[in-house]
Parts: C-alpha cells; structure tokens; sequence
C-alpha cells in the first residue's frame, strides 16, 4: 500500500471517529453540506498537484455525490498540466483554464454590470 493510500483510508477513518464522536464537528459538515447543496461547488486556488489536495478535493466531491449535488464543480486552474487535466476529468469537475486574478476581474466586472442593470 502506497503512502498516499494509507493516507487516503487514515484520513476517511479519522473523519468517520470525528463525525460519531463530535457535535460540533456533525454541525460543522452538516451546515457546509447545506451550502454545497445550494451552490455550486468552485476549487479557487486549490490544485491537485499535492496529495494532500488531492485528499481534500476527493473528500469534498465525494460528499457532494453523497448529498446528490445537482451542479457540476468548476476548476478555475490556468496551470493545468496533462495530470491535473485527467484529474479534474476523472472527477467531472469543469476545468477553466484561466488564472485566478483574471477570474476574479471578469468576476467583479460581471457583478458590477448586472448590479447596474439591475
């Protein structure tokens, strides 16, 4: 078993320990459940080119198909590499090649011009 496997099934047994054992914790993952379900689910500035990433990422689209999340997640990630490129296709994450600062621009513009329309 690799490193980063052992990893991987540590962290889901911690997880598990800390969602019977903790209030708080339940709370927590239940209130950020409810936000998923409501939204769409955006990796700004989180790129699986770690496996602690990577760890995060799963855990969190995992729990989004768990909860039967209705939009597809969105990658805003302008370094793909042919890796992080399979990475988000094998995970049905819609990558967008474009760097961050220029998302957040067009994001603000988009924002800016509708609230003038509106």
């Amino acid at each position: 078993m690799s490193a980063q496997a052992f990893y991987f099934e540590f962290s889901s047994d911690v997880q598990q320990i800390l969602q019977e054992n903790s209030i708080e914790n339940e709370l927590i993952l239940e209130n950020l459940i409810v936000q998923l379900h409501r939204k769409s689910l955006w990796f700004l500035g989180y790129y699986p080119h770690s496996w602690e990433n990577r760890l995060l990422i799963r855990s969190l689209l995992n729990k989004c198909k768990t909860e039967r999340h209705q939009t597809q997640p969105i990658a805003i990630d302008s370094t793909t590499t042919q890796f992080t490129a399979l990475y988000w296709q094998s995970n049905s994450v819609n990558n967008h090649k474009i760097a961050l600062d220029e998302f957040i621009q067009n994001l603000q513009q988009a924002m800016l011009t509708n609230t003038h329309h509106a």
